[in-house]
């Protein structure tokens, strides 16, 4: 059974209670609490807690901005929508009410179809939010949870395999320290993607692109060497970029190790950087199975596993973190691949010009 949406109703005027309650009285999604002054309509706030307010600026008592300022004081109701009704609504009289912490007006007299509809809309909106929320304290959730026994398993492992023991059980040993260094990438990886989507502010600093990108192939030298990977570099021109390296080495890692997953042993990775109409240019080419049109489409989707082979491999999450972390930098990442064909994928980073 869908869950009603609760309205409270705060206006002193008996005509516009009756016009509300006309509305709204007869129509079964909704669940609406009434109140004809500023501090009744806190009051049954706290006990009702509605989904929407629709609220008069001109009450007795505290007015409608003071209500909504109080309301927003509570961080735990921030998903609140609040649609403020004025019979004027000029310009200063809006800005000051979205100051107070307004979602929306309504001008009086208004028409039913569009109060309705601002309702659904403000309605759908706070349950994405509340899902969205919900994600991300999940996320939160599992990466604090899991790090410290995943953490404490590593160790235990490493001090076994430590031990003079028979080659089958540290065979056994060295599969569950694989797998626990996967789950605990996988939950940094999380973590990261979080940080990143939750206004998280990057430190640009002046740096040479090419220093960054030797910088990631000496990080990955053994996963290159394992497979007997030659890596083709080509600096057509200097690139001086602003960026913070941390992060921006995450995301070109991320790239060039997807390349190292997809190639064949003793395959090649070509690796050029140029300039171009003001752009810092860096196209990672491998030599892999390619990936398909429609499959591009979902590439950069953190959480699409329509394809979970290809997600373990290194697509979805990282990936999109790096088109994330690019996108903080005011650059881009595209991507130019056919079945059979290998990919290549185009990192582009705006030049700092030094001479500014």
């Amino acid at each position: 059974m869908k869950k009603k949406t609760k309205i409270l109703i705060v206006d002193d005027e008996p005509m516009n209670i009756f016009v509300f309650k006309d509305i709204f009285s007869n129509n079964k999604l909704y669940n609406c609490q009434y109140a004809d002054n500023g501090e009744k309509a806190i009051e049954i706030f706290h006990i009702f807690v509605p989904d929407i307010i629709i609220l008069d600026i001109m009450l007795p008592g505290i007015d409608g901005y003071e209500v909504c300022q109080k309301i927003r004081q509570d961080p735990k109701h921030k998903f609140v929508k609040i649609i403020m009704v004025s019979g004027k609504a000029m310009l200063d009289e809006r800005l000051k009410g979205y100051d107070s912490g307004a979602d929306d007006y309504i001008i009086k007299p208004f028409e039913q179809e569009e109060l309705l509809a601002k309702i659904k809309v403000f309605s759908r909106l706070k349950y994405v939010e509340e899902i969205e929320n919900s994600q991300a304290n999940l996320l939160t959730l599992l990466s604090h949870e899991t790090k410290t026994p995943m953490s404490g398993i590593m160790g235990a492992v490493e001090l076994l395999m430590s031990e003079d023991l028979d080659p089958n059980h540290i065979d056994l040993l060295s599969i569950v320290h694989e797998s626990t260094k996967q789950l605990l990438n996988f939950i940094e990886k999380i973590s990261l993607y979080y940080r990143l989507t939750h206004d998280h502010k990057i430190q640009l600093e002046n740096m040479d692109i090419l220093s960054l990108i030797n910088n990631v192939l000496d990080d990955l030298q053994s996963k290159i060497s394992q497979k007997s990977i030659q890596i083709n570099l080509q600096n057509r021109n200097d690139c001086n970029i602003l960026a913070d390296f941390y992060f921006l080495q995450i995301a070109v890692k991320n790239i060039i190790e997807n390349a190292i997953k997809y190639s064949k042993d003793k395959g090649e990775i070509q690796i050029d950087i140029f300039q171009e109409s003001g752009l810092c240019k860096i196209i990672i080419s491998d030599q892999g199975p390619g990936i398909s049109l429609e499959d591009q489409s979902d590439l950069f989707d953190a959480f699409c596993i329509k394809d979970i082979k290809h997600h373990h491999k290194g697509l979805g999450l990282s990936l999109a973190t790096s088109q994330l972390i690019l996108s903080l930098h005011n650059g881009c990442i595209n991507i130019d691949s056919e079945p059979d064909k290998g990919a290549s994928f185009c990192i582009q980073l705006p030049i700092y010009e030094t001479n500014k």
